[in-house]
């Protein structure tokens, strides 16, 4: 069984599970249900589907876990205090499937930030409770440590990752994958809308698109993006993707280059082997950033300006980059098999 954030239209959680579904294929792993949202679900197809309301455990849910065994929990930036109900949440999952004999195996999780006292003691019991927890970056590693001295972690790479990448084709444009702030820090979204705002104006007459990968909040920030170039005499497009992961891929794939201020953009663009310059909102980003050689690219949401995005854009399309990026690639992805072997033997 796999558990996690798919389902609610993000195209990031979707593509965390789909590269799961990539590494575990033929294995003696089966997933043969998924619990998330009521949106579409690109990966598991066939598996049997219980949907969620904001993520909180049913009794469908319940029954399912029961005859399970094993829950697989599928990445993302699961534990964080961002929202005062993710960390609860989770460990309400964790303890439901102790109470009924199931194990949890968290696979590629991001942990952090957590701010608060009670998030951290509450992430902490999550983690202890798990018979297997892997991340996808050395800063949530140590974030395990701290809050769960003794408990085993694994550093893996982000599954998406492992997604295979897709077919050469004829390239044109500039996207910008944007986000939405999240909650107190709505004046780094000015910043934001400003700078892209005055990068697109840069890189005209280029066509640049907007790219959404999150739904509606995304959108909603991509317009103002758009407002702020149109008084510029910019007119921008604004793509909003379904949340199918192939697809964004693609579409990754059919640029010249990316600007990305989600996670899963500057990831899956070095999928389908496109020069990306990463806008580093959270930790996160600056993590997966130096996983694939290009930490100094990052462009920081503090003092983000066009011009600064320009010229990382000129240098991320250097072929030294690109070769470097294409090296860290195939290194990252040479874990895939270390992975499959240690969630294999964690559900054995």
């Amino acid at each position: 069984m796999a558990l996690g954030y798919q389902g609610f239209g993000n195209v990031g959680d979707e593509a965390i599970l789909a590269g799961i579904e990539e590494l575990l294929s033929g294995s003696r792993v089966q997933v043969a249900t998924v619990i998330g949202g009521a949106q579409p679900i690109a990966a598991y197809a066939l598996a049997r589907r219980i949907e969620t309301h904001r993520m909180r455990p049913n009794l469908a849910a319940t029954r399912a876990i029961r005859g399970s065994g094993v829950v697989l929990v599928s990445g993302g930036g699961l534990l964080n205090d961002h929202w005062s109900t993710v960390v609860p949440t989770y460990l309400a999952w964790t303890v439901l499937a102790r109470l009924v004999g199931a194990r949890i195996a968290w696979i590629g999780v991001g942990v952090g930030p957590l701010r608060r006292p009670i998030s951290r003691r509450l992430a902490g019991w999550a983690l202890r409770l798990a018979a297997c927890i892997t991340v996808r970056d050395p800063e949530s590693a140590a974030l395990v440590a701290s809050i769960a001295p003794g408990v085993k972690v694994t550093v893996v790479p982000d599954p998406a990752l492992l997604i295979s990448p897709p077919e050469p084709r004829q390239r044109s444009g500039i996207g910008f994958v944007v986000r939405h702030t999240t909650p107190g820090r709505v004046s780094e979204g000015a910043t934001m809308a400003n700078a892209l705002a005055d990068a697109a104006a840069r890189f005209a007459p280029r066509s640049v698109r907007l790219i959404t990968f999150g739904g509606r909040r995304d959108r909603a920030f991509a317009g103002e993006v758009r407002e702020r170039a149109a008084w510029a005499g910019i007119t921008l497009s604004i793509e909003e993707l379904d949340p199918d992961p192939h697809r964004a891929i693609e579409v990754m794939a059919g640029l010249e280059s990316v600007v990305s201020v989600r996670l899963h953009g500057l990831i899956l663009a070095a999928v389908a082997g496109t020069p990306a310059v990463p806008v580093a909102y959270d930790q996160k980003v600056l993590s997966t950033a130096r996983l694939l050689g290009i930490e100094h690219l990052c462009q920081p949401i503090s003092g983000l300006t066009g011009q600064g995005i320009a010229a990382a854009l000129s240098e991320a399309q250097s072929s030294a980059t690109q070769d470097a990026v294409a090296q860290r690639l195939d290194e990252l992805r040479s874990g895939g098999p270390a992975l499959r072997s240690l969630i294999e033997k964690a559900v054995a």
